[in-house]
């Protein structure tokens, strides 16, 4: 049940791991696995399955709100081909669930919002006006965003605050934009940033302002898939992106579009970006290679540390209790 919190879209089964940083330097410390069986139920005298819920399409992402008082509501993206189209127009629906934990312990759905295919979701790392923010990307090409709201019967739920799409001068073939990031890992803000990346290769910077998205710029960043495009948190003007042809780049959106640093070292596809809020320089990539990569990204020609996974390495994620703990979903 873990590994569903992080990404399970791409496989059937799924590998957690936990892994230590040490605190005198970059390096892997220590590794825990928990095998996690997606076409089975795991049995174990200290993991149980607490709740059940069938969702019809591909649960592909799972994220729990951040903030208080809201710490027990979590929202499910889903994901659907729909069979029988064009390979070049193939349409694919979704669905964003939000669910509750009650006081008594109880899952609770309190809301579904019919979408296209959703592909990635983030909540916004501190508040807007008050509000618990989510950033959702989606099959067609849009970004949305969502604030959690109560309504009059004083039930929670997603209300529609902006969206945009992004319109290319030649749609000969859809687009989905693969994965989202705030820029607000480390620094709130009222005005975050949100980094997006696509099915072509393009990386897309936007911004939250007047409860408004507004396109800042995109850029052509990678010759296939930009699978995953994020921030460093230290400072949101550095963008770090990975794609499908094995690239691992860096750029200052202040000086252009062109990367500032390239690395080569991985040996397929990078799936997965995070930057440590606790500890400066420190980035984590995950990639079809089966290796995770700790790197310090004042010299990104070689990693500081890498390490085999089981398989590939699909997402990663720091603990935001402890910046030592790195979870893997392979």
């Amino acid at each position: 049940q873990v590994g569903r919190g992080i990404k399970t879209r791409y496989g059937r089964s799924s590998v957690v791991l936990f892994m230590r940083m040490k605190k005198e330097g970059f390096s892997i410390q220590e590794i825990i696995f928990i095998p996690i069986m997606m076409n089975r139920l795991t049995t174990s005298k200290t993991i149980k399955t607490l709740h059940y819920f069938g969702t019809e399409y591909c649960a592909d992402s799972v994220e729990w709100c951040p903030h208080e008082p809201h710490q027990n509501i979590l929202v499910c993206a889903n994901y659907y081909l729909l069979p029988d189209n064009t390979v070049d127009k193939q349409e694919r629906i979704g669905r964003i669930l939000l669910f509750r934990i009650s006081s008594v312990g109880s899952l609770e759905l309190i809301q579904s919002i019919k979408t296209v295919g959703i592909l990635d979701q983030k909540w916004c790392h501190n508040k807007i006006n008050g509000h618990s923010i989510l950033g959702v990307v989606n099959a067609k090409n849009t970004i949305e965003v969502y604030k959690l709201v109560c309504d009059d019967n004083k039930n929670w739920k997603l209300e529609i605050l902006s969206q945009y799409e992004i319109i290319e001068e030649e749609n000969t073939s859809e687009t989905l934009i693969l994965s989202l990031d705030w820029s607000t890992g480390k620094y709130e803000s009222e005005t975050p940033e949100i980094i997006c990346s696509d099915s072509k290769g393009n990386i897309h910077r936007l911004k939250l302002q007047n409860e408004n998205l507004e396109l800042c710029n995109t850029w052509h960043a990678h010759e296939y898939e930009a699978w995953i495009a994020a921030f460093y948190y230290w400072n949101s003007n550095i963008v770090l992106t990975g794609g499908d042809d094995s690239k691992f780049l860096l750029f200052d959106t202040r000086v252009g579009t062109s990367p500032t640093n390239k690395n080569l070292h991985h040996e397929a596809g990078v799936t997965s970006i995070h930057s440590n809020a606790k500890t400066e320089n420190v980035v984590v990539t995950g990639s079809y290679d089966t290796y995770l990569r700790l790197w310090d990204i004042r010299k990104i020609r070689t990693p500081v540390n890498d390490f085999k996974m089981p398989e590939t390495v699909w997402r990663l994620k720091w603990n935001p209790h402890n910046y030592s703990l790195v979870l893997a979903a392979c």
